[in-house]
């Protein structure tokens, strides 16, 4: 459930309903839950705040991910 509702928060252009999506994000990582899908989409979240060093932080997780695929990469 949190996986779909961070989905749909984080397609909202309102930053607080983006925030929710991170938190939410952040949450799954913690459970180590994130498919790769879920850690691309955190990423660019992050990048979207300015947070570029944590966003670096999930590409590289994201590279080493067996779910990994080449459009995350572009």
């Amino acid at each position: 459930m949190k996986r779909t509702a961070a989905r749909v928060l984080a397609t909202n252009l309102q930053w607080r309903t983006r925030e929710e999506a991170v938190k939410r994000l952040e949450e799954l990582d913690q459970r180590q839950a994130l498919t790769g899908e879920d850690r691309y989409l955190l990423a660019q979240l992050y990048e979207a705040r300015g947070e570029w060093a944590n966003a670096q932080k999930q590409y590289d997780k994201l590279r080493q991910a067996p779910d990994c695929r080449p459009q995350h990469m572009i």
